[in-house]
């Protein structure tokens, strides 16, 4: 493996479980499925957890490592889609209230 592949590898295992606890503990996201036994961060946690999800990119960037940040960019924004389709799946497999 190259350098580059090697320094997307490792930035993108940084973000990804911040970015999963994110999408697990989104406030909107619990609301709809009723999941009351996971409760969502508060505004200063998601913050944090975004912030570590960007800092591997930043670092990239400020080595100047494109090729890197672009793989780190592209697998980051395909694995999110990935996650947000795989827990929008999960919601709509539980029963729906009918409105009044």
């Amino acid at each position: 493996m190259s350098y580059t592949s090697i320094a997307a590898v490792i930035a993108l295992i940084i973000s990804l479980w911040p970015l999963f606890l994110l999408a697990r503990h989104d406030p909107k996201r619990l609301r709809t499925i009723r999941q009351h036994h996971l409760k969502p961060h508060v505004r200063r946690t998601r913050q944090f957890y975004a912030v570590i999800v960007l800092l591997p990119g930043i670092v990239l960037i400020t080595r100047g490592d494109w090729p890197a940040f672009l793989i780190w960019m592209g697998a980051l924004i395909a694995i999110g889609w990935l996650l947000v389709q795989l827990l929008a799946f999960k919601a709509n497999q539980l029963p729906h209230k009918k409105p009044r």
